[in-house]
Order: C-alpha cells, then structure tokens, then sequence
C-alpha cells in the first residue's frame, strides 16, 4: 500500500502514526509480517504488485506527450491484464517496523500491509520494469522518471477525507440524523469537486456509527416499555391507597354516627 505521509499529517489523519516520510526505497511492514518472512529494520524485501491499470494510465499520457513531441506512440496492447509484463517486483529497504493501526488503516487489513511512499510509485515502476516493449523504450522510461510526481497525484484511485476541524464536532449531535447529513452533505460535496469520475464513497465512521445508533434506538425502546410499567403500576399503586384510605375514612364515620355524633359533627372535625 502507498501513502503520502506528509499530506496526511497535514490534514491529521493517523495521529498517532509518528515516523518521518519515507524516502525512496524504503517501507513499513508489520510487526506479524516481519515474524513470518524474519526480517529486521534495514533488511531488503520485494514487494510485487500488478501494475496493469497503472502503466495503462501512463500510456496514455505519454501518447498525448508523444504527439507534441514528435515521438512514436505506443499501443495499449503491449500490456496484457494477467501476464508477467505488467506485474513489477520493487525491492524496498525496511526503515521501521510497526504492529498498531495509527488510526490509518482497519485493524483486519494491517498484518498483510508493506507501506511505501506514493510519491515515488511511477519512479520505482520505471526504474524496475520487467522485461518487455516497454522496458526497451528509453523515451516511456524518461517519461516515467522526469513526471513521477505529477503522474502519481494525477492518477491516485483512492483518497482518504477527513473533516473539518474540531472534527468531533460533526459527530457531538445526539441525533444521527442531522450526524448523517453533516457527513454525508461535506462528502457529496468533495465528490462534486472531483468532477464526474466514478467516485465511490465509503464514510466508515459514520457506518459504525449507524449500528450503535440502530442498538441506541432499541435501548430507548425497552426503557420507553419500562417507564410505561412503572407509570402504571405507580397508578394503581396511587389508586389502590386512596382507596384504602376512603374505605377506612368511611368506616371510622359510620362508627362516629353510631355512636352519637351528628353530620355538623363530623363536616366540622374533618375541617378541623
């Protein structure tokens, strides 16, 4: 996986990741990773990868560079989905190894992640592409090795988002409704400025949030039943003393009467 360390503690995502950037052949693997193949920080590791969709893209911008430039283009077709000359092998050098999320990346998907910086991808897919047309094509090489940088920002297939500071905020509604349009309304927005590319939006935040909020809602539900039992039992409660009340109220005055005391007798006492 590559990543663009700098940019993303600009825009503080991974907070607890606290390594440098990378430089050129260097990466990151695993602390389970490292155990299995037994490697230590400084030992060299290959990192294989299909890079079909990659130097597809690249073709296509050279052809258009080609074309001012008065230079033969190239066609797609020298590399084949599946076949050996569009799967590059990259030696990278360990500089660190790690075994925690940083806030980065799901815990599932960290034990098989070697990191590198995507900076450097179309350089290293330049200076180590396996043998083939476009191999021997000095000028794609030059191409390749002279707009890494642009070529790699230009091509990027995969943006993480963060929002606006204090981001906490955009989730302290009590109300995941209004927490969702938030989200969503902020989201929908960056897609819109990325033009019309098939964007395809995953806001895992706010997915975990659904499910405790769906687990909320049917909390409430059985505290809502539960307060309704009690109100009712309290009812009866309320009723079924007054009513005791009454009844012995009105048994004392029978036996008042009875013996003697008049009706003024007994409007007065109860005044009194």
């Amino acid at each position: 996986m590559f990543m663009d360390t700098q940019l993303e503690k600009d825009i503080k995502l991974g907070s607890k990741y606290k390594y440098p950037s990378m430089t050129e052949g260097q990466c990151m693997i695993n602390t389970y990773m490292a155990n299995q193949m037994k490697v230590n920080e400084t030992d060299l590791v290959y990192v294989q990868f299909d890079a079909y969709q990659n130097l597809i893209a690249v073709i296509n911008e050279y052809n258009k560079d080609a074309i001012t430039r008065g230079l033969k283009q190239i066609d797609e077709d020298v590399v084949e989905a599946g076949n050996d000359n569009q799967r590059v092998k990259i030696p990278c050098r360990v500089s660190h190894i790690g075994n925690e999320t940083y806030g980065k990346f799901p815990r599932t998907e960290v034990e098989d992640m070697i990191l590198m910086e995507y900076e450097y991808l179309y350089l290293s897919l330049a200076k180590y592409m396996p043998p083939g047309k476009l191999a021997e094509n000095k000028d794609f090489l030059n191409f390749m090795k002279n707009n890494y940088k642009q070529l790699a920002y230009d091509h990027s297939d995969f943006v993480m988002m963060t929002l606006p500071e204090p981001r906490v905020a955009a989730y302290s509604d009590v109300d995941y409704a209004v927490i969702q349009r938030t989200v969503t309304g902020y989201a929908n927005d960056l897609i819109e400025d990325l033009g019309f590319f098939p964007v395809k939006m995953r806001l895992d935040v706010l997915k975990s949030m659904e499910g405790f909020s769906q687990a909320i809602l049917f909390l409430g539900l059985i505290f809502d039943i539960i307060i309704l039992l009690f109100v009712q039992l309290s009812v009866l409660l309320i009723y079924s003393l007054l009513m005791i009340s009454v009844e012995s109220k009105t048994f004392e005055f029978g036996i008042m009467r009875m013996v003697g005391l008049s009706k003024s007798g007994i409007v007065y006492m109860v005044l009194i």
